[in-house]
């Protein structure tokens, strides 16, 4: 029987907050084959909120820089009335900025450790997101799904190096 817990690591990245700029929390890839950034924002203002990827060589942040290869993303400007996701399109982008309607939007990013730079012996492999514009009137809640090299039930930590 498949069950999550033995697969996936489901780690907040920020907990549930009104918005204009926010950084989420760290998580390592060190021991993850493929994750996942999900996003629910409820947007109110009308204005774009930009989320964006940015890593780091630890949990702490240091060095922390936008990514520079792209990933996918899918998103849903209206949650309340359509669950279906859109994929923003074919080519990998660094960033996604929702639509400036208001309303209940999910955006979903799909990450793998590919995606990090690599130079000499700084090896990047911490991953979170940076949120910005929208109002304080918008609320958005980030959260991290994480599929890790290894199906265990105690799978190695993500939130520390």
């Amino acid at each position: 029987m498949f069950h999550p817990v033995h697969q996936f690591r489901i780690i907040p990245c920020l907990n549930p907050q009104y918005l204009q700029a926010a950084t989420g929390d760290y998580v390592s890839f060190k021991n993850v084959s493929e994750g996942w950034i999900v996003a629910n924002i409820t947007q109110a203002s009308g204005v774009a909120i930009t989320l964006a990827p940015y890593q780091s060589i630890n949990v702490a942040g240091t060095g922390a820089k936008p990514i520079s290869n792209g990933i996918m993303y899918w998103y849903s400007n209206n949650m309340t009335t359509d669950e279906t996701l859109t994929q923003q399109s074919t080519t990998p982008a660094t960033s996604y900025a929702t639509a400036i309607t208001t309303g209940w939007k999910m955006v979903i990013m799909q990450c793998d450790p590919g995606m990090f730079d690599s130079a000499g012996s700084t090896a990047f492999d911490c991953l979170t997101v940076q949120v910005s514009g929208g109002s304080t009137d918008d609320t958005i809640a980030v959260n991290y799904l994480l599929k890790m090299r290894y199906q265990e039930s105690d799978t190695p930590a993500t939130i520390t190096n």
